[in-house]
């Protein structure tokens, strides 16, 4: 994490993170929250924060991959029925927003499983390719040595969509 400080008591951090890792990225949001910074602005890894008596809140966020899947209709209504309404974040942001605490009910659970077996889906089939595509190039290297990176770069996709799987099972199981 970067810290950039900006002016008017605008603080502003960088948070990479993957699709994966969100539901870690949303307590991240609500802790900074219980420690007095309250988010204004996303812009891709980059959270602008204002200075603000400490506060229990709750985020919710997605970004989708394919937007034809019907999720993100399924956001838009969550977003409808859940977001705060004073929240400024919930105005000027369209992959998250500031859930109001009092709406939350179990269909609000529902919303974030949903999400997370999306997402789980998505990397699920990201690894099978990686898999695929791993043994392709494990075959082409014993045939031409030159090849050698390709299987490099199979393996760092393989590491990555299946540390992601690993991610979204351990929060879908958490959330049950």
């Amino acid at each position: 994490m970067v810290k950039i400080m900006e002016p008017a008591n605008n603080i502003c951090l960088i948070y990479p993170y993957t699709p994966a890792m969100i539901n870690h990225v949303e307590k991240w949001l609500s802790k900074k929250a219980s420690e007095g910074l309250r988010l204004e602005e996303v812009h891709g890894w980059k959270f602008t924060f204002r200075k603000c008596k400490p506060y229990i809140t709750r985020y919710f966020s997605y970004s989708g991959f394919g937007t034809s899947m019907g999720i993100s209709s399924e956001y838009l209504q969550s977003k409808h029925r859940y977001a705060l309404r004073r929240s400024s974040l919930n105005k000027s942001s369209f992959e998250i927003y500031e859930v109001d605490i009092n709406r939350i009910d179990t269909d609000y659970g529902y919303s974030v499983l949903l999400r997370n077996k999306y997402y789980l889906r998505h990397y699920l089939g990201l690894l099978v390719f990686a898999l695929v595509c791993t043994a392709i190039a494990i075959w082409l290297t014993l045939i031409n040595r030159i090849l050698a990176y390709l299987l490099i770069c199979e393996c760092i996709l393989l590491a990555y969509s299946l540390f992601s799987v690993v991610v979204l099972t351990r929060a879908i199981r958490g959330s049950k």
